[in-house]
């Protein structure tokens, strides 16, 4: 299943690129496919949560898999970075 991307941003930074995506009602093994050109690595986390946050991200190409998201009082709101070029 697809994650909802609710806004995304990208910003230079020299020749890296990164970009930012507010995702909402995430859940375990969902996909998104990001904007980046050639995406390296990224990283993510709950909105609201508490240190018990277990998201962990995983880029293939440009498909970016969001795994054991609990949404403990995040309510499936996600922040990812992805960054590359």
């Amino acid at each position: 299943m697809a994650a909802t991307v609710a806004n995304r941003f990208i910003a230079a930074l020299g020749p890296v690129k990164m970009e930012i995506m507010n995702l909402t009602g995430v859940t375990d093994q969902d996909t998104v496919t990001t904007l980046i050109q050639n995406p390296k690595f990224c990283l993510a986390g709950e909105q609201g949560a508490d240190a018990n946050s277990t998201v962990q991200p995983a880029v293939s190409g440009k498909t970016v898999t969001l795994h054991n998201q609990a949404a403990a009082g995040g309510a499936g709101d996600i922040t990812l970075l992805v960054f590359g070029f």
